[in-house]
């Protein structure tokens, strides 16, 4: 797969990635368990049900086919909006399946660009790939900025006008979402390839699996190490890579789980 993916990369002007599930993951397995951390977190009685009806009051009365998170928070008075963006910051990762991709279109000097349906703004999402070394990224289209979404199709007009490119099919999309990373790539003339994210199945992201051994963590689907509130999800491998590459990035700095021994626990069992 990864081989095909390449070559069509080899033969496209432009690459462009979703961000949200498919170059970047969460540590939830549901974006809205970032709205149950932020109660927790912050103590907020009832937030997530608050949060998720001020999103769709916010939809409901929008003129526009896309919404702000200004906007939702319209309907949060007295909840501090940067709550939530410092537990998205928080929460989302590398997805090394699709980094490895990334940076061979790097190599190759393709342009890259990232378009995004999402309620946060460009400076935001751009400090978030930044964070995560997301760093030849050369434009971010993100659709509460233009006001146009990739499901309507309207966005991806955007970045062929906004790019002079005359013959869509230089173009190449890798998303998760069916409809909006496939279908409407494809009704507006650009290559796309469907990313199919592997999924963790009844876990919220409360339920952890302890396990000390780290062979056994091929089998597990969420991890827990000393009681921390950690869930990866992704597959063994990719998670040895993400740490093997952040371990490089910021060894014996305490960012990794928040215990540098937890870090030196891993890599120690697994011979890393």
């Amino acid at each position: 797969m990864q081989k095909n993916l390449k070559q069509i990369i080899k033969h496209s002007k432009v690459v462009s990635f979703d961000v949200f599930d498919t170059l970047l993951l969460r540590n939830v397995p549901h974006p809205q368990d970032i709205f149950t951390i932020i109660e927790e977190k912050h103590q907020i009685y009832n937030f997530k049900k608050k949060r998720i009806q001020a999103e769709i009051q916010a939809r409901k009365t929008n003129f526009y086919n896309e919404i702000t998170l200004n906007e939702i928070y319209q309907f949060l008075p007295n909840i501090d909006m940067a709550y939530e963006i410092e537990v998205e910051k928080e929460s989302l990762f590398l997805n090394l399946e699709i980094y490895d991709l990334y940076q061979y279109a790097k190599d190759l000097n393709k342009t890259i660009i990232v378009i995004s349906d999402m309620y946060l703004d460009k400076e935001t999402l751009s400090q978030i790939l930044h964070k995560n070394h997301l760093d030849a990224i050369e434009k971010i289209y993100v659709s509460s900025e233009y006001r146009l979404t990739k499901k309507e199709g309207a966005l991806y007009e955007r970045v062929l006008q906004d790019l002079n490119i005359k013959n869509p099919n230089n173009v190449l999309h890798i998303g998760d979402n069916t409809l909006s990373d496939v279908i409407m790539a494809k009704e507006k003339g650009i290559n796309s390839i469907h990313y199919q994210k592997k999924l963790i199945k009844n876990c919220s992201y409360k339920h952890f699996i302890m396990k000390q051994d780290v062979n056994s963590l091929k089998k597990a689907q969420a991890i827990s190490l000393d009681n921390l509130k950690i869930n990866i999800e992704v597959t063994p491998l990719c998670y040895f890579k993400w740490l093997t590459f952040l371990l490089k990035q910021t060894y014996n700095k305490c960012i990794i789980f928040g215990i540098s021994s937890c870090i030196k626990k891993i890599f120690t069992r697994a011979h890393l």
